[in-house]
């Protein structure tokens, strides 16, 4: 064997010296590589609206799809400047039919007109929020990914 294959050969095995610390390097990067998106690119809320007119107030509902939760905000705005009156106090429910699930949260005010429900934890699918004041029911078809 010549100086030159032997120096050869010896050179190729300097080199895979190096492949368990690129392996173990791939696999924390293959690891970490969920996460550190996740962070950097959060996932993002979609938001549906609806509103409807009620005697004295119309009723504007904003709800959000957030992994695994719905969050309803509810506010009330008066028709006419003096009306005194308190609002009514809305009663949410979110249904999901594929499963049959109905839940109920518990509604807690903002502030004088303004309120928030939030359904927590919501499976994956398609939900129907229902706002109900007054008698009056305003239906808002939502998705929870």
């Amino acid at each position: 064997m010549t100086r030159a294959v032997a120096h050869h050969r010896r050179s190729r095995w300097r080199h895979l010296v190096w492949l368990p610390a690129v392996a173990l390097f791939a696999l924390v990067g293959g690891l970490a590589a969920p996460v550190l998106f996740a962070r950097m690119f959060p996932h993002q809320a979609s938001a549906n609206r609806a509103s409807i007119e009620l005697e004295r107030w119309t009723l504007s509902a904003v709800v959000t799809s957030e992994p695994s939760a719905l969050v309803v905000e509810v506010e009330f705005v008066a028709k006419d400047e003096g009306n005194m009156s308190p609002p009514p106090w809305p009663s949410v429910s979110a249904f999901m039919r594929e499963h049959r699930m109905t839940e109920r949260p518990q509604t807690r005010a903002l502030g004088p007109t303004r309120f928030q429900a939030i359904v927590e934890p919501a499976m994956a699918g398609a939900w129907t929020v229902e706002i109900e004041a007054d008698g009056n029911l305003l239906q808002i078809p939502v998705a929870v990914r």
